[in-house]
């Protein structure tokens, strides 16, 4: 039983419903969600905006980026089916500080995460009442199963949370939005049709990370309670009516260049072979598709050889 006499099956964490109990499977749960322990408060937000301005330079990126998070303060029920991928050439660039500070607004729904525990580990507790996880240096490509295994995790609304310590698992709804942030171009294999990574930030090659007393001063500010309340102040009051989470942003230059880095020589010759008819005719057996992929790789190797020795 609880307060007033309701009925109830077992303890849940849904975020955004105010009421003590709420009806979930057709059970009900009392919800041990609060909002952040930081009391909103408007206050002076310019160093949190105008870092969000330099880490996404390009047209468009920071807004889109400031009404993701803002989503998670306004609506933390509504799970968007995609995540960031932040591509930046240089490290250091103050990423981790923007995570650090979301995060700690969370409060306990935030979170940091390793990728290697995500792809190659059972354990999934991270997902477990969270609303905000950072995944810092994705310093690989990932596998192709690799790859589905964090397309999954993206999308995916209700999962059986299997905690390292814990001895059972159960369903539970998720509401954890990602943030992945990288140094390499490469970091994850995709194809042109993909619509769970966000791949975002500078695509100029020369774009560097501000001086060290720059994020001396930005990790100040950014420790300040005032200030954390002004952040949080600034994200529930957003407009974030054009936001839809739903629908992954429009295709990026460094989503393109991840696309074209993810194809394999295989996946080449397959493509010439599918657009060339003249040479390779549309009716073939299995065993002349493998020759022709094998004569085209083999071909390819010999010009990329022939251009390294004139150079």
């Amino acid at each position: 039983k609880f307060k007033g006499g309701t009925s109830v099956d077992s303890v849940g964490w849904f975020p955004g419903k105010l009421d003590p109990t709420y009806i979930y499977n057709g059970m009900t749960y009392v919800n041990t969600w609060k909002p952040s322990h930081i009391i909103p408060r408007k206050t002076n937000i310019d160093a949190f905006l105008n870092h969000i301005n330099f880490i996404f330079p390009d047209e468009g990126q920071a807004d889109i980026f400031l009404d993701y998070l803002a989503h998670i303060f306004q609506k933390p029920w509504e799970r968007p089916t995609w995540s960031v991928l932040h591509v930046s050439q240089f490290e250091g660039l103050g990423r981790g500080l923007v995570h650090s500070l979301i995060s700690s607004i969370c409060g306990r729904a935030g979170t940091n995460v390793k990728l290697s525990d995500m792809v190659n580990l059972p354990y999934n507790g991270y997902l477990f009442q969270t609303l905000w996880a950072g995944i810092e240096e994705v310093s690989q490509q990932a596998t192709k199963l690799g790859a589905e295994v964090l397309k999954e995790l993206i999308t995916v609304t209700e999962s059986n949370i299997n905690d390292k310590y814990a001895p059972y698992r159960y369903g539970v709804p998720i509401f954890t939005r990602f943030f992945f942030m990288t140094n390499n171009p490469d970091a994850m294999m995709i194809n042109d049709s993909e619509r769970r990574f966000w791949v975002c930030g500078p695509c100029a090659m020369e774009y560097r990370p501000q001086k060290p007393n720059y994020y001396q001063d930005l990790a100040r500010t950014f420790a300040r309670q005032d200030f954390k309340a002004g952040v949080l102040e600034y994200l529930l009051t957003r407009d974030i009516s054009k936001f839809n989470a739903g629908m992954c942003p429009a295709p990026t230059e460094l989503k393109e260049r991840m696309v074209l880095m993810s194809r394999t020589p295989v996946d080449d010759a397959l493509t010439t072979i599918m657009h060339d008819e003249e040479t390779y005719p549309p009716f073939a057996s299995i065993r002349q598709i493998k020759h022709w992929i094998s004569q085209i790789i083999e071909d390819e190797g010999s010009h990329i050889n022939d251009r390294l020795s004139v150079q």
